[in-house]
């Protein structure tokens, strides 16, 4: 993405189980989720809107944490990603 990220943020939880948290949690968008073969250890939830801009979480897990990347579009996923990563 070219712009800046309006969340960037660590956890000691697993990338499934921030994954699954997010996906699972009650919004008004349904979400596409992306994690190519080859790279296990990264996954990019996307939220398309027609009516206005779509939301991006990028995942990518390391030895020891976590890191959750994203860019949102609309007002009801920042809060929820938050919770899922804490």
């Amino acid at each position: 993405m070219s712009r800046t990220p309006d969340i960037q943020l660590e956890s000691t939880k697993s990338l499934v189980d921030i994954e699954r948290c997010i996906v699972l949690a009650d919004m008004l968008v349904t979400p596409s989720v992306y994690r190519p073969v080859e790279t296990p250890n990264e996954g990019i939830i996307f939220y398309y809107r027609s009516l206005s801009s779509p939301s991006v979480v990028r995942l990518t897990q390391n030895l020891e944490k976590t890191v959750v990347t994203a860019w949102i579009g609309g007002k009801s996923e920042g809060r929820t990603i938050v919770d899922c990563t804490a």
